[in-house]
């Protein structure tokens, strides 16, 4: 934090957020990360259910899990978001909305809620090809979605995505500015970065994970050393179908003027083959001022994405 402070200048009302999983040590120095600048706190809750803890492998309690939040409190932490899931295996929708209602009844300024998805090369993905798992149907998904989105918004939590939730002035500003294409600086190991290039383009980084190798690395070539893992560069175009895919997870939809600034040319426009058709099936709304999902195309956000991905056949990494 003293290094980050001295290379970068940073706004007075910076949002500096630590992601803790209830049970691990970190829940124990809440106060000190506090004392440290960290004014943010994302926890990984998952679940009130002990079951479904279990099921999802992880190794706090619900016990722990309202433990840990009420430390943070304790802690002067005035900006906490807790990490729920839904669309587990045979979930009735009934669990999911006490679950919420839980949730709610702590009164976080955040909310993060994802549905369980089985992805590639996983241990969910190992034991989905031995056992098939009862994971919902797509019409059983969207109705987990609009279910939460209307219990959320009866307890004051505004969708500024289709996953995040948040009070009144209350955005995560590092997700916002992702979903945004805005860029981002990766300090530390594991630590992930991107930024546009001079044509356009964009540049993605990861560093090595493990801290013994990242200092290793960093020292090689003495102040000037290099610790990136991996390296992706984008064209001017993928950028921009990169950019519809995260910027129709936005509520507010993508700015068209910035869209335009950025790439040359209105996002409906560009992506004209890709995005008529969910614009003439309601899925998609375009004004002067934005492109953004209706109601009918939350849902649909997925295959959305996919169709203008598919435009410059790149498949980002999530």
């Amino acid at each position: 934090m003293e290094a980050t402070e001295q290379l970068f200048t940073l706004k007075q009302d910076v949002e500096i957020t630590l992601e803790a999983n209830p049970g691990a040590a970190e829940s124990d120095r809440f106060t000190a990360y506090r004392d440290a600048g960290v004014n943010r706190l994302s926890i990984g809750v998952q679940s009130f259910d002990g079951k479904e803890l279990k099921w999802l492998e992880r190794i706090h309690s619900v016990r722990e899990a309202l433990a840990a939040y009420e430390m943070a409190r304790h802690a002067r932490f005035e900006q906490i978001s807790l990490d729920l899931m839904y669309g587990l295996p045979d979930q009735p929708i009934e669990t999911w909305m006490h679950h919420l209602d839980r949730a709610v009844a702590l009164a976080p300024e955040h909310l993060s809620c994802y549905q369980l998805t089985v992805e590639p090369h996983t241990q969910l993905a190992t034991r989905h090809r031995k056992t098939s798992l009862a994971l919902p149907d797509e019409e059983r998904s969207l109705n987990f979605l609009i279910q939460t989105r209307t219990r959320l918004a009866m307890a004051g939590y505004n969708a500024y995505e289709i996953s995040n939730f948040s009070k009144p002035g209350m955005r995560c500003k590092h997700n916002d500015g992702y979903w945004q294409y805005h860029d981002y600086i990766g300090i530390g190991a594991g630590a992930a970065g991107k930024w546009d290039t001079p044509d356009g383009g964009i540049i993605r980084y990861s560093n090595k994970r493990a801290p013994e190798a990242y200092i290793q690395s960093s020292r090689k070539a003495g102040a000037h050393g290099c610790a990136i893992n991996s390296r992706e560069e984008l064209s001017t175009s993928q950028a921009a179908a990169e950019a519809v895919w995260l910027g129709l997870r936005r509520t507010d939809g993508i700015s068209c003027n910035g869209f335009k600034l950025r790439f040359g040319d209105a996002p409906e426009i560009m992506f004209a083959g890709a995005l008529s058709p969910w614009l003439k099936n309601n899925c998609l709304s375009a004004t002067p001022n934005s492109l953004k999902l209706t109601e009918k195309g939350l849902g649909l956000a997925d295959s959305i994405a996919a169709s203008v991905l598919q435009t410059f056949a790149h498949h980002p990494t999530p």
